[in-house]
Order: C-alpha cells, then sequence, then structure tokens
C-alpha cells in the first residue's frame, strides 16, 4: 500500500512487452521441437523404427486433435521431433572434396596476377529485342 502522496515506483507499472506464450506463438513450440529432433537424429541410427515412430505419433496426433485437444499438444510437438530426425537423417551428406584436400595443409598462400583483357558480359538470359 502506498503512502498519501508518494510517487508511483516504476516497478509497478505493467510490462512494456509480454512474456511469451506458447499459445500466442505456436510455431515457435513446432521449430524449436524440429531443431532438438534435428540434434537428436545424430545420435538415432534405425529407419525403420523412425518411421515407425513417426506413423504412432501422426495417429495418435490426429486422435488427440479430434477428441482432447488439451492433451493434443504432446503428440503433435512429439511429432515435429520426429520430423525433425526424418528430415536430418534424408539430408545429404557433406561432400568432401577429394580433389581440394591437398590445399588444407594450413600455410599461407599469396597469388598475384595482372588484369590482360577487360571486356563487358552479357547477361546469360539475355535475347535480342526484336
Amino acid at each position: 500500500m502506498q503512502a498519501v502522496g508518494a510517487r508511483k515506483h516504476w516497478m509497478d507499472s505493467p510490462p512494456a512487452v509480454d512474456p511469451p506464450q506458447l499459445r500466442g506463438a505456436p510455431m515457435l513450440g513446432a521449430a524449436l521441437c524440429f531443431a532438438a529432433g534435428d540434434l537428436i537424429a545424430r545420435r538415432w541410427q534405425p529407419p525403420a523404427l523412425l518411421v515407425t515412430a513417426l506413423v504412432l505419433l501422426l495417429l495418435l496426433s490426429a486422435a488427440g486433435l479430434l477428441w482432447a485437444r488439451r492433451v493434443a499438444v504432446v503428440p503433435v510437438l512429439a511429432l515435429w521431433i520426429a520430423v525433425g530426425c526424418i528430415c536430418a537423417q534424408i539430408e545429404l551428406p557433406v561432400s568432401r572434396q577429394p580433389q581440394l584436400t591437398g590445399y588444407a595443409d594450413g600455410l599461407s598462400r599469396l597469388v598475384r596476377g595482372r588484369v590482360v583483357r577487360v571486356r563487358e558480359l552479357a547477361p546469360e538470359n539475355s535475347y535480342p529485342i526484336k
């Protein structure tokens, strides 16, 4: 309780920015679960088990959305984790580029050159105007 004539303290005013809520930003939860699935996929090996989990979670999510919306959040977020795992599994491996390994010796190199000819380049998809 404030004393009569006392100034209002700055901490008593409402916050300028509302605190983040998952209900107000549903894609934030989905993105975080997708990223968690990407991290989990580095340790997850059997693709058959991953596809089985994806199908099971898809059925649980659909059933939860039809009958119990309040509980459906858990299987939907788990489904995002499984989708993140699958996306990490189907990503193509990084090329090792063996022709460049000879240059990866840690030495510094200085390249010098001079301009021999300067010309204007035509755009690749340019067609003459008729």
